[in-house]
């Protein structure tokens, strides 16, 4: 009985045409396969790929149901995938409540649990806003989602000791936003004196830094 033996030297998958016109080195559907490009004799062969499979559960870790991941970004350095998530499917602001969970983990496969950076309803997050920028720049995490202002986490100083309930340095979103308050009052060059006993004197803040001694300012009276 004849054999048919097809490589697949070209790894091209090809759904054009009819599955009886397929060149060799082409193939119709593939599941689970890699195409394998050793330089041995098995060059070109089909082998088979392990699938995923679940790693965490963050419905179970953060009691929230209904998370979806809105957008991801890979480290090779450290071996680490970052996640957004969150509840939200509607274009509004939830300050509490439902829709208002808004997560932001490290997880690396080889740990027992991820690490939540950031959680709060700060984050304003939203599955019709997808993140699509995402940067790694040595420990700053940088993101954009096209609803909120540009924004960035020191991954370090987010939660160094790595639990859940630790996540708490980020609070506010002018913390995590990279745009900052502009300076909303003038310069003040003096201050309380603390030199006086009365409370109505000021002393100017301007030092001497020519001098090689701090030269004492005259009090200021208002």
């Amino acid at each position: 009985m004849a054999k048919a033996v097809n490589t697949f030297l070209k790894s091209k998958m090809n759904k054009d045409l009819d599955a009886r016109l397929l060149p060799k080195g082409e193939y119709r559907d593939a599941y689970n396969i890699q195409i394998s490009r050793s330089e041995g004799e098995g060059v070109g062969t089909v082998e088979n790929v392990l699938g995923n499979y679940a790693v965490f559960d963050f419905e179970n870790i953060t009691g929230i149901s209904g998370l979806y991941c809105i957008g991801s970004h890979s480290d090779d350095n450290s071996n680490t995938v970052f996640i957004f998530l969150t509840d939200n499917d509607t274009d509004d602001y939830h300050p509490t409540g439902a829709k208002s969970n808004h997560y932001i983990f490290a997880c690396n496969p080889d740990a027992s649990a991820p690490v939540c950076l950031v959680k709060g309803a700060f984050l304003n997050f939203s599955q019709k806003n997808p993140i699509y920028g995402i940067n790694l720049l040595e420990k700053l995490l940088f993101w954009t989602d096209n609803r909120n202002q540009p924004r960035k986490v020191n991954i370090d100083l987010a939660n160094p000791s790595g639990s859940f309930n630790s996540a708490t340095h980020y609070v506010t979103e002018d913390q995590v936003s990279v745009a900052k308050y502009n300076p909303y009052e003038c310069i003040e060059l003096y201050q309380k004196s603390y030199l006086s006993t009365n409370a109505d004197d000021y002393e100017t803040t301007m030092k001497d830094v020519s001098s090689s001694i701090i030269q004492m300012e005259e009090l200021v009276i208002f």
